[in-house]
């Protein structure tokens, strides 16, 4: 199970950093912690990524105040789903997280 879990964070963790995203790698979880754009909440930005890529993270709002800032994906889904997820951003052109800047919405993307 650790060599499957293993797998999972690095095949997330490469494909958030690809996209510029802001990530905490806190190994030897069951979950990666990603930094919200700049003027977003958690369940702000978790709702948008429901509604606009189908893509459900946990808002870390629900964990208190240190909490707040983040979402939480989670590495129970196989690396499929997980391959998936990545594509949905990549063409939600959600680009410059680093450091929770802005995002950039795609014409599509607003419409959705």
């Amino acid at each position: 199970m650790l060599s499957v879990y293993s797998s999972r964070r690095k095949l997330l963790l490469e494909g958030l950093r690809k996209l510029s995203w802001d990530v905490f790698d806190g190994s030897g979880s069951l979950y990666l912690w990603a930094a919200v754009p700049r003027g977003w909440t958690s369940m702000d930005f978790a709702a948008w990524l429901v509604t606009g890529a189908g893509i459900v993270v946990t808002p870390g709002s629900g964990f208190g105040a240190w909490g707040e800032g983040y979402v939480r994906f989670s590495l129970t889904l196989p690396e499929e789903r997980i391959i998936k997820a990545l594509g949905r951003l990549e063409q939600l052109e959600l680009h410059s997280l680093r450091g929770r800047s802005a995002i950039r919405r795609s014409k599509k993307c607003l419409e959705s």
